[in-house]
This record gives structure tokens, C-alpha cells and sequence, in this order.
């Protein structure tokens, strides 16, 4: 579950709200990312899905891809899972 976010657009983006200076297709893709990222129960939910992409960014950072340029990082703790600092960003 996530339970803290690192900035206020990402955290927009999952509670619903439509930012105007990010492209809607973008924010859709995020969201549904991030919805992932919420229900999963621990780091292996995440890795058994290959379109995801989760793998150790930057120790102890984790990313999940969004598309070719965008990535949704996060920290975590298991048992139960504890997602925090979640951010997306253009990781070039």
C-alpha cells in the first residue's frame, strides 16, 4: 500500500485529478501504474508482471516503467508492504 508520496503531482495523479500541464494519455498510464503499485501485497506482485519493469533502481530505490521515458520510483518495506517516496519522473 502506498503510504507516502515524494511530490504532489504523483500523489494528485492517484487520488483522481487532472493536472493541465502533464498529457492526459500520460497521467492515465500512472495512474494505472500506480494502482498497481497500491494493491500489491509485496516486491514479487510487482516483479511476476513483465510490462512493469520493477527492478532496483538505485539501491534501496526501486523503479516501475510507465513508458520510454517515464519512470515511477519508490522505496519500500514488507510484511506488510509499505510503499513510500513514490514519484514519477523522466528518468533522462
Amino acid at each position: 500500500m502506498i503510504t507516502h508520496f515524494a511530490d504532489k503531482n504523483t500523489q494528485a495523479i492517484f487520488k483522481g485529478e487532472t493536472l493541465k500541464r502533464v498529457p492526459l494519455e500520460l497521467q492515465q498510464n500512472v495512474l494505472r501504474k500506480l494502482q498497481t503499485l497500491d494493491a500489491a501485497t509485496c516486491i514479487a506482485d510487482l516483479q511476476a508482471i513483465p510490462g512493469l519493469h520493477c527492478k532496483v533502481y538505485i539501491t534501496p530505490l526501486w523503479s516501475i516503467r510507465v513508458n520510454s521515458q517515464y519512470r515511477i520510483t519508490f522505496t519500500f518495506t514488507e510484511s506488510p508492504m509499505d510503499v513510500r517516496n513514490v514519484m514519477y519522473s523522466d528518468y533522462h
